[in-house]
């Protein structure tokens, strides 16, 4: 959503429901090839409209739930913290709980 390509390491806000929190894009698993529909192994930058599986890490737990389950819990959309712009828009496939001490 934003010209800005998304990196690997890059830094964020997410939003999901109510709540905002940072996030940290960990890694690029693929992208979608939309004339082939074939998906790419990623490792890449995200460019503008990409469509993409990632990696994301959340500063803080969230309640939140696989998009399947719960739509209102199981979507979210990424804000970049210095233009305050929307870079992107997601749902979850997967949600873990990994507290690390």
């Amino acid at each position: 959503m934003d010209g800005k390509p998304g990196r690997p390491g890059g830094r964020y806000l997410a939003r999901l429901g109510t709540r905002t929190v940072r996030v940290r894009l960990e890694a690029v698993e693929s992208v979608l090839d939309i004339e082939t529909l074939q998906e790419i192994p990623g490792g890449r930058e995200l460019r503008l409209n990409d469509i993409a599986k990632v990696n994301l890490r959340f500063a803080s737990p969230l309640p939140a739930d696989p998009y399947a389950q719960n739509r209102r819990t199981g979507a979210f959309i990424l804000i970049d913290e210095g233009s305050n712009l929307t870079v992107a828009a997601g749902t979850l496939l997967e949600a873990t709980n990994s507290v690390q001490e």
